[in-house]
């Protein structure tokens, strides 16, 4: 169905980003992953197959590495035709109690999670 399209995922090891790479796979696209987590990297190019999986790992609230993330797929599969993001980075705090957040980590998770989606958008926008 997909046809050999490759699709660029951040948080690509994540819950919802491992279901988007799973699905890819198996309907005969190829997945760029990007994600903070090496070892669950790992495992996905070892479940999906490394002909199929291309990972980046590093942290794609970082400009250059979204750069390098765009990159690391290009040299593996020469083009990138989608690019959805999952990445959802959260701060020590996450899940404490609404009336007892903190301004340093509520500063931290909009930056990580609306800037991260932002940031990647906007390499994107200039791939494509």
């Amino acid at each position: 169905m997909l046809n050999n399209l490759v699709v660029a995922i951040s948080g690509g090891t994540g819950r919802i980003g491992s279901a988007f790479c799973r699905a890819i796979v198996a309907n005969g696209g190829k997945v760029i992953c990007g994600d903070v987590s090496k070892k669950k990297g790992n495992e996905l190019v070892e479940e999906l197959g490394a002909e199929n999986v291309s990972v980046y790992h590093g942290d794609l609230t970082v400009t250059d590495n979204l750069d390098k993330f765009i990159e690391n797929g290009l040299g593996k599969f020469d083009k990138i035709d989608a690019a959805v993001h999952c990445a959802y980075p959260t701060s020590s705090q996450w899940g404490t109690k609404f009336e007892n957040l903190e301004s340093e980590g509520l500063k931290d998770d909009l930056f990580n999670q609306l800037g991260g989606a932002i940031l990647f958008s906007q390499c994107f926008i200039k791939y494509f």
